[in-house]
Formats: structure tokens, C-alpha cells, sequence
């Protein structure tokens, strides 16, 4: 799926996953690794955002997934949160959609 079909159909809350469609690189490897899980992962949806208009250009829609909380002692410390425009160049797929009553609209 494109990132303009996530925003058209997916609904809140659900689970998503992107890839640029490469092989996971071996865990020796730290930096290609890294990169890798830079364009594949997962995440919740939470936010969509329409097309904004600048003076000298406009920012595509887009939307958000978070990816997950690093927290200590039961409070969170570092929301992690990521942001795809329709101009990505990376495939997504809804991997679970949310359960009823788990839906919230952002």
C-alpha cells in the first residue's frame, strides 16, 4: 500500500507497518542494522495531516505512527513518534486493525 492509502482507509489506532522492501542485515553489522530499522518497523497510527500550504511550497499530507515509550520506573521518559508524507517511497500494510472500543480519533 502507498502512504495516501494509509490515510485514506486506516483507521485510528491501527497497527502499521512500513518497509523499503530490503533484506534485514545480519546483527554484526550495527550500522547497516541501523539503517535498515530506520525504513522498516511498525507502529500505531495516531495522527493524520492534510496537505499544507506554504508561500513558496506545499508540505504533503501525511501521518503519524508511534513507535513506542522508553520508560524507568513506570514513568515515560521518550515517546518515540514517526511522521511518512504521500511522497514516501517506502510500502505499507495495515498489520491489525484496532479493536472495538481501542479506536480513538487524533
Amino acid at each position: 500500500m502507498s502512504a495516501r492509502t494509509i490515510i485514506d482507509t486506516a483507521p485510528f489506532g491501527a497497527l502499521i507497518r512500513y518497509t523499503d522492501g530490503s533484506p534485514k542485515p545480519p546483527a554484526r553489522f550495527t550500522k547497516k542494522l541501523a539503517d535498515w530499522e530506520r525504513s522498516n518497523g511498525v507502529g500505531r497510527l495516531v495522527k493524520r495531516e492534510p496537505p499544507r500550504p506554504y508561500a513558496t511550497w506545499t508540505a504533503p499530507a501525511s501521518f503519524t505512527l508511534h513507535e513506542g515509550n522508553f520508560s524507568s520506573d513506570g514513568v515515560i521518559l521518550v515517546t518515540i513518534m514517526r511522521s511518512h508524507s504521500t511522497d514516501s517511497a517506502l510500502a505499507f500494510d495495515v498489520a491489525e486493525e484496532p479493536k472495538p472500543g481501542q479506536q480513538r480519533v487524533a
